[in-house]
């Protein structure tokens, strides 16, 4: 395989490492999630061999970019492909660290939304509903057609998703370049609405407490419902943000903050 790069042949060694990143995301993608960074070190993991080729002569850079590579990461396993790709294709060319963190939790949220929903609520569920119809009726094709089916199409996707993407992205780095200002500018927001989207969807929070207004009672959850729903879950995580990023703990510390905070606020009947 030889890919063009600025009009020379670039080596295979990008091919090859490429190759093993997509085999990491297929054996051990997911085995290594925590509750602070989710997938970090699953990704990281998979990225692991195609910056040490990259960097194996310059050990401080390395270091810089196995931590740039170990934030926040939260994917559909199966739609994670082109997400390694793009960010591998952009780490081969060198492009800055904002750039590709921006591409990066770009591409993460829409593609998590999207796999999840193709995936488990239209693949998944339909193949287990027709493979459990089969076993009820006492027939072994049920597991036995289920099993291929699932892990056949999924590896496969993970594989070319990943090699694809990195060698379109390869191909197209030129043109990428002259526009990145705006890819930057587009990721970067639309991250931002991702992450306001999933403050609401994952995040509940709500207060129980009510207003007397004459003879009725007005509950103020509903009042803020009606001002701006979830308000409250947005709260959370912008005061969240603010301890992450402008007084730098770390989020353990966050989340024991939350912990006693919450167990405060119910017991005195705020939230």
């Amino acid at each position: 395989m030889s890919d063009q790069k600025n009009g020379t042949t670039m080596s295979q060694e990008p091919a090859r490492d490429i190759k093993k990143v997509a085999w990491r995301l297929i054996l051990a993608f997911q085995c290594c999630e925590n509750f602070e960074r989710e997938q970090a070190y699953d990704f990281l993991y998979c990225i692991l061999p195609f910056l040490k080729r990259k960097y194996k002569d310059r050990s401080e850079e390395l270091k810089e970019r196995l931590t740039a590579n170990n934030n926040f990461f939260n994917c559909n396993p199966v739609f994670t492909g082109p997400v390694l790709g793009m960010t591998c294709a952009m780490e081969e060319n060198e492009v800055d660290e904002e750039t590709i963190q921006s591409v990066k939790v770009g591409l993460m949220g829409p593609l998590a939304g999207i796999g999840d929903t193709l995936v488990y609520t239209l693949y998944m569920s339909v193949l287990f509903a027709f493979g459990a119809a089969l076993a009820t009726s006492g027939s072994i094709a049920g597991p036995i057609m289920v099993i291929p089916l699932v892990l056949i199409p999924l590896f496969l996707a993970r594989y070319y998703g990943t090699i694809y993407t990195f060698k379109k992205g390869m191909e197209a780095m030129d043109q990428i370049m002259t526009i990145m200002d705006s890819i930057t500018s587009v990721a970067s927001k639309f991250g931002c609405v991702m992450a306001g989207a999933m403050a609401v969807l994952l995040v509940s929070a709500s207060t129980p407490l009510t207003m007397q207004l004459g003879k009725g009672t007005i509950k103020i959850q509903d009042r803020l419902d009606s001002i701006l729903p979830g308000l409250i879950p947005l709260l959370v995580v912008g005061i969240c943000y603010l301890l992450l990023k402008k007084a730098k703990l770390k989020p353990v510390y966050v989340l024991w903050i939350l912990l006693v905070v919450g167990m405060l606020a119910s017991v005195v009947g705020v939230l």
